[in-house]
């Protein structure tokens, strides 16, 4: 029997209202609906009672029902709806699955007969979503097309670095990928610049498609692609990202999680093919038994000998009793099946022949004919009935109990059909271990995740996210995100929530503290989680816990302010070569001294040429042999700017090893000299100037000494005494 559904149907047309409200108590008595006229009564019901799911009129007479969805979407109402639209209303349904619809009906043809099937199929994806997981990282094999070199080279440095396990086969066109992908290859997923020379993504997706290359694909766009990228989303992309600052950091997350969405989406979609073929293969074929068997039993006075005869040639068993439920009736199958012939059995009450039992708890099941022959109605066993044969063996079976009926409508028996279906429960109970070893797999994660729907109640969480909250995981399953965010951090979200419900996979980080009052740093990764027809139904988040790198950063960051203070004050900046490409970096204070704008490096050719022509050899010779040998160096020399002024700066060098001792890098400083260097010319002239004037002051001294010595001996021989001391300084 189908599970109640309670519906609310804001219909403001009483026609349609009780039209459907009349197909509703006919043909899906299950269904319990209940009718508004305004759009606006539509939150205040929703939040006054329980429902199910939300059908929703476009045109109503106080609010369109797009206005009413985005509304009720804001206000954190996340339960599946369905727009009903007009027959040529395509534009209001666009509309409406922008603003966050499940699903839409036209009200065209037998659409009403349609209906309680779609709401049903809706609330099944839903119920769905709960038995997906992640799977394990490994190492991967990306298929890159990329027609501008730079940016190829920087995503394979940069995944070489941050990201190993990630190795990217660069093409520069879609049709070189195209060929690739045409042969055997071992790619992993596609990532795909969004403006290809060759053919446009939309084409390359489209063509990819075709193939039918299960793979999953990432498209990376420039600034103001990002409506061919959603396109690209809807029709199937994974993901798309964004080329501006960090989104190299952020590709390598991005393209595990594609990886990882595109394995979990392939086995669950294997894993509910497979479930739902053999429940269905079982439910057709003892329903088709049962009728079959019915109509057959009732003819039975008129062909006894053909009944006898279709009953040994069923393949499933049956076993007829009379109205005291005593067997008066056994096939070939039942026979084998129970144990026991038709010979010894006739006449034996049923429990005595057909004994079941409970596979859980082994307990004894209730016979099933005594409860046909007490209500008068075709009644069957649990999914968990165990059959113990006389032999010994154990058979796990699915039974359904109808009753016979003569001419007066009166019962006369029961006729029970039970099928043999071991192998197909133990698939079933394969399905559910693999189900659990898929929540293993995911509590074995150290970062918070877990499965929300769209009406914000949690489906799934795995061990962190438990933890981080302080709750169970049983606890949290089936409350709302405001119960276990609160209204202030649910606040916070709620913008990223809603990307992610329109079709847009998100990441932001935040900053929070955990229930034992950690402040945690965290990157939020919402995903999509898509239905069957591929409308976002609720969202996937994913959190990686930053706050060790976080704290490492904030360190960093203080200590190149610190450096770029010391930096200017000391008018010194830092550069390096790496090899094997041989490329140049500076830091804004050595673009300063070259009288460069910062922002843009030279490449090495292009800072040669800055070194003043006679101190190139000296420059160039101390950088090779330190790439060489690992020599370090210090070497005073001029550079000439982008205006001509030579300025006198001193350059150091070192080499950097790896870890096998090979060297990779050579890097070192640069410092401004050229006012030191001005200040040292200008002291050594003026000492030049100081010892030319001694020399002219001592000779002068000199020269006085011997005319005072000459006017003493004057004075001498007038006899009269000395004027001057003999050792006299002027």
């Amino acid at each position: 029997m189908p599970l109640p559904l309670s519906v609310l149907y804001a219909e403001d047309n009483p026609f349609d209202a009780e039209l459907a409200q009349a197909h509703f108590q006919s043909a899906a008595p299950d269904v319990k609906i209940e009718i508004l006229e305004r759009g606006a009564r539509v939150q205040e019901r929703l939040e006054a009672g329980r429902f199910d799911v939300l059908l929703l009129d476009n045109h109503l007479p106080d609010l369109d029902g797009v206005e009413v969805l985005a509304r009720l979407r804001a206000a954190g109402h996340h339960l599946p709806i369905v727009m009903l639209t007009g027959n040529s209303d395509q534009d209001a349904v666009a509309r409406a699955l922008l603003a966050g619809a499940d699903d839409y009906v036209t009200k065209a043809g037998d659409y009403l007969t349609r209906l309680p099937a779609i709401l049903r199929d809706l609330l099944e994806r839903v119920r769905r979503r709960t038995t997906d997981g992640t799977a394990a990282i490994r190492a991967r094999l990306i298929l890159y097309v990329e027609p501008y070199a730079a940016d190829a080279e920087a995503a394979i440095r940069h995944f070489s670095a941050s990201s190993p396990h990630l190795r990217l086969q660069v093409v520069e066109s879609c049709r070189e990928a195209l060929a690739l992908l045409s042969g055997d290859h071992s790619f992993d997923m596609i990532l795909s610049e969004l403006r290809v020379p060759d053919m446009t993504a939309m084409d390359f997706f489209h063509e990819v498609q075709r193939r039918t290359l299960d793979l999953p694909l990432i498209v990376i766009a420039g600034n103001g692609d990002e409506r061919t990228a959603v396109a690209l989303l809807r029709l199937g992309a994974s993901d798309y990202i964004v080329k501006r600052d960090g989104y190299l950091t952020q590709l390598p997350h991005s393209i595990d999680n594609a990886c990882h969405r595109s394995h979990l989406d392939r086995t669950a979609r294997r894993l509910r093919e497979d479930l739902t073929s053999l429940n269905r293969t079982l439910e057709e074929r003892v329903l088709a038994r049962t009728i079959e068997l019915q109509n057959e039993i009732r003819e039975r006075e008129k062909a006894e000998t053909s009944l006898a005869v279709t009953l040994q040639s069923i393949g499933d068993g049956v076993i007829a009793t009379d109205a005291d439920g005593r067997v008066r009736r056994m096939n070939a199958t039942a026979e084998r099946l129970t144990g026991r012939s038709l010979s010894e059995s006739l006449g034996l009450p049923l429990q005595d022949v057909f004994r079941i039992v409970n596979t859980e708890t082994r307990k004894p099941v209730k016979d099933p004919v005594q409860k046909v022959l007490a209500q008068g109605e075709v009644s069957g066993l649990s999914d968990h009935t165990t059959l113990l044969s006389r032999d010994g063996r154990e058979y796990q079976i699915a039974n359904t109990a109808a009753p016979i009926r003569d001419s007066d409508n009166a019962i006369r028996g029961v006729v029970l059909v039970f099928k043999d279906v071991t192998r197909e429960y133990r698939a079933q109970q394969l399905i559910r271990y693999r189900e659990e070893q898929l929540a293993l797999i995911t509590d074995a994660v150290p970062g918070p995740i877990s499965r929300v729907s769209r009406d914000g109640r949690y489906l799934f969480v795995n061990a962190a996210f438990a933890r981080y909250f302080g709750r169970s995981a049983q606890d949290i399953v089936g409350r709302t995100q405001l119960e276990i965010f609160g209204p202030q951090r649910l606040h916070r979200a709620r913008p990223y929530i809603e990307r992610a419900l329109a079709g847009e996979r998100v990441s932001y980080e935040v900053s929070a503290r955990t229930a034992r009052g950690e402040l945690m740093h965290s990157i939020v990764n919402l995903i999509p989680d898509p239905g069957t027809d591929g409308s976002p139904g609720g969202h996937i988040a994913v959190v990686t816990d930053i706050t060790e790198r976080r704290l490492a950063e904030e360190a960093l960051q203080k200590r190149e302010a610190l450096f770029r203070i010391a930096g200017r004050t000391a008018q010194f900046g830092g550069w390096a070569v790496d090899f094997p490409g041989q490329t140049l970096t500076w830091t804004d204070e050595v673009h300063r001294i070259h009288g460069l704008p910062p922002g843009r490096t030279p490449s090495l050719e292009e800072a040669v040429k800055l070194i003043a022509p006679e101190w190139r050899d000296a420059a160039l010779q101390s950088v090779l042999v330190c790439a060489r040998d690992g020599a370090p160096f210090d070497l005073e020399m001029e550079i000439v700017t982008p205006s001509g002024e030579r300025r006198w700066v001193r350059c150091t060098g070192e080499a950097e090893r790896d870890s096998d001792g090979a060297i990779v890098r050579v890097h070192g400083a640069l410092q401004d000299i050229h006012h030191p260097k001005q200040s040292e010319r200008r002291i050594g002239e003026q000492l030049s100037e100081l010892q030319r004037w001694q020399r002219v002051m001592v000779n002068r001294e000199s020269r006085v000494s011997e005319l005072k010595q000459e006017v003493n001996a004057l004075l001498a021989r007038l006899d009269l005494p000395p004027k001057y001391a003999a050792r006299d300084e002027p």
